[in-house]
């Protein structure tokens, strides 16, 4: 009876392990067979919700279904922390705790606190699972919550959403050199940095399906790697006129032209770009261009997953490339996969001559799986490189503000505004501005500092 415990356990795992997050738009408080297999993020926006998301957000204490998935203040935390890089106004946790009164009603509190704060959309939210097994050779973490967002003002609900995230590991020993390694894999991951990891995919699962609140982050980096001319307007010349000009040249000359095609901006539009990297994979399936092309276009089309698969093949042919290596790393990043990012930043990050955003990329993998300490170091290597990056020290004082370190944290966002207003780039100084006051940092300036820099914002 044991072995076949194993074994189905085992074909379990297996299927889960092929499964993508799923988002899936009905009511989280109906379940389905389907939400059991994979990572679903159930969630469910009123009428009106998408086209008018809230400006600004409170978090609040979170509750717990069972006395046992206490205590919940670090689920609360990083479901702030996702939030903060999105650009919503986040009133900060200090400012909420200090009017919030345990022994209150929700709704009374809902109200306290948007009087206090001015702002009536607040996240309210329950731990529904908390759990660490181990079984000798295979171990789970489950973190799980229902969190909605409520109108104060009536009470209305006007996001709900529901996910547990589930950390596994271990499998059937086929030996007893396989058994140790599986007993000491399983057991690791219980240790608390799994705990963590599994909490934060919860908050950025959970963040990623609120509409009109996606991440920033890989944008931002998608601006520094786009090729020339995405935002060019289309020129005259037909791509099919363009293919057509190829048919009867050879498979050798069709490589060339393409890789010089891609390499111009002639061909703006991404549709057109794509076309020419399948035919130059086709023509030419070991040259890495098209394969590297592809990345990029699924990467500024969002689509992670078919990013991740182009970037494997890239990164198959070319592995000694760092800016290969540096796409996959992106690819899942987009995919919602930080913790397989981190091992091709980190290739290209050991590259003999890195670029700033290698380290930037590695930086946002460690802090999407709540790995502060190593993420304010890679965020720091990218400013040696290039010290007046203001995006990476956005998001070096973001982690050290999540390390709990409040006086760096201010030095190094107030320069990325300061920076962005002397380069009168207005969204980069609103960013910042966002995320000083999402986390709570004004009270490291003097009110007319403060003023300041807000007025100088409004200038811009």
């Amino acid at each position: 009876m044991r072995f076949f415990f194993l074994l189905n356990m085992a074909v379990y795992i297996t299927l889960l392990s092929g499964c993508a997050t799923r988002y899936i738009e009905r009511n989280p408080g109906e379940e389905a067979l389907s939400d059991n297999f994979g990572d679903v993020v159930v969630s469910q926006a009123a009428e009106g919700f998408k086209k008018n998301p809230p400006t600004c957000l409170g978090v609040l204490p979170f509750g717990a279904r069972k006395v046992a998935f206490e205590p919940t203040e670090e689920v609360r935390k990083a479901m702030h922390s996702h939030l903060a890089p999105t650009g919503i106004q986040l009133i900060p946790i200090q400012k909420i705790n200090t009017v919030f009164d345990k022994n209150e009603s929700q709704i009374n509190n809902l109200r306290t606190i948007a009087k206090s704060t001015g702002c009536a959309t607040l996240l309210v939210g329950e731990v529904i699972e908390s759990s660490s097994r181990f079984w000798g050779i295979y171990s789970e973490v489950k973190i799980g919550a229902m969190i909605k967002i409520i109108n104060a003002n009536d009470g209305a609900t006007l996001w709900e959403g529901k996910h547990i995230a589930v950390v596994r590991d271990g499998g059937i020993p086929l030996n007893p050199i396989t058994a140790l390694t599986s007993a000491v894999s399983a057991g690791v991951n219980l240790r608390q940095e799994q705990v963590t990891r599994t909490t934060h995919d919860l908050a950025r699962r959970l963040v990623n399906a609120i509409p009109g609140l996606k991440f920033t982050e890989t944008p931002m980096l998608a601006e520094k790697i786009s090729p020339p001319g995405e935002v060019i307007q289309p020129q005259e010349s037909s791509i099919s006129a363009f293919k057509k000009s190829l048919k009867d040249k050879s498979d050798a000359e069709v490589e060339t032209a393409i890789v010089d095609a891609l390499a111009s901006d002639q061909w703006p539009i991404i549709k057109d770009r794509e076309e020419l990297a399948e035919l130059l994979i086709t023509k030419a399936p070991q040259n890495p261009a098209g394969y590297r092309e592809l990345v990029k276009s699924k990467l500024a089309t969002r689509q992670g997953g078919m990013a991740v698969n182009y970037g494997k093949k890239l990164v198959q042919l070319e592995p000694q490339n760092p800016d290969n290596q540096f796409l996959l790393g992106r690819a899942y990043l987009d995919a919602e996969k930080p913790e397989q990012a981190v091992q091709p930043l980190l290739l290209a990050a050991g590259s003999d001559l890195p670029k700033p955003v290698y380290f930037t990329a590695l930086g946002l993998s460690y802090s999407q799986q709540g790995q502060y300490t190593l993420a304010i170091a890679a965020q720091k290597k990218a400013l040696e490189l290039a010290p007046n990056d203001q995006f990476a020290l956005l998001q070096l004082g973001m982690a050290l503000a999540f390390a709990d370190d409040e006086v760096e944290a201010a030095i190094a966002i107030r320069k990325s505004i300061i920076l962005a207003i002397a380069n009168n780039e207005r969204a980069s100084a609103v960013r910042g501005m966002n995320a000083l006051q999402s986390l709570g940092l004004e009270n490291q300036f003097t009110a007319e500092e403060f003023s300041a820099i807000q007025e100088k914002i409004q200038q811009l």
